[in-house]
């Protein structure tokens, strides 16, 4: 699909509303920044850039391997995202996160 994007305006412009939903992510970014949820020394920009990398990277996966492993790719991203972005890993300010999933599992106790 991206090599074709190159060529053919039609999948190009697809390929760009779906890229163009970055602005979203960081402006999502920039919400939780401010609300002081995430840290907000990280610019929200280039985060959605890597966020949006890492989404487009798994879906190519999936094309080439269709028995990857959705689940486990889903916990390793809440993890990166509550270890590496989170200002209060107690307080978890995405309700998507493992902690938060863990915490409503365990009855609100973290576990180690």
């Amino acid at each position: 699909m991206w090599a074709e994007a190159l060529r053919n305006e039609r999948v190009a412009s697809i390929v760009r509303d779906g890229v163009g939903q970055r602005h979203q992510v960081a402006d999502f970014v920039r919400e939780r920044q401010r609300r002081g949820h995430l840290i907000a020394d990280v610019d929200a920009d280039a985060l959605s850039r890597v966020m949006l990398s890492l989404i487009l990277g798994f879906v190519l996966q999936q094309a080439w391997d269709p028995t990857l492993d959705v689940d486990g790719y889903r916990t390793v991203l809440d993890a990166m995202i509550d270890r590496f972005l989170l200002v209060d890993q107690s307080e978890v300010a995405i309700g998507s996160t493992h902690l938060h999933r863990q915490k409503q599992a365990t009855g609100g106790l973290e576990l180690p």
